[in-house]
């Protein structure tokens, strides 16, 4: 009969042969090779909100320059709509108040045209 001697060395050696087996060495401070453990929770925490922070107002920033851009193509459009009637209305005003008609308009009413106030002054080239 076994017993409970027997069984704890059984499992000792148990043991003891699967430590030999194992590939993987044992680091001597494992604290050492993470680094996460070598800065203050604190710290770290302040850093994350940081980054987390930048990384807000650069989406914030990016989708406000896309407003902004839309914008500038929009009030553009309304720029070149507005030179384009103020140019259609400027060329009527023209039109209707251009010399032939007025030429025309005085003839209609019986205006004649007056005498010139001299002959035009020519100067001769030297």
């Amino acid at each position: 009969m076994l017993t409970t001697h027997t069984y704890s060395r059984r499992a000792l050696r148990a043991i003891g042969e699967l430590r030999e087996l194992q590939v993987f060495e044992e680091p001597a401070n494992p604290r050492s090779t993470v680094v996460v453990t070598k800065i203050s929770t604190t710290r770290f925490a302040s850093v994350l909100f940081l980054v987390a922070s930048i990384i807000t107002l650069y989406i914030a920033h990016v989708y406000a320059t896309q407003d902004l851009i839309d914008e500038l193509q929009q009030l553009g459009r309304d720029n070149l709509q507005l030179t384009l009637q103020h140019n259609r209305l400027k060329g009527a005003l023209d039109q209707a108040t251009g010399p032939a008609v007025i030429y025309r308009r005085a003839a209609e009413l019986g205006l004649e045209d007056g005498f010139t106030y001299g002959s035009p002054i020519v100067i001769p080239a030297q």
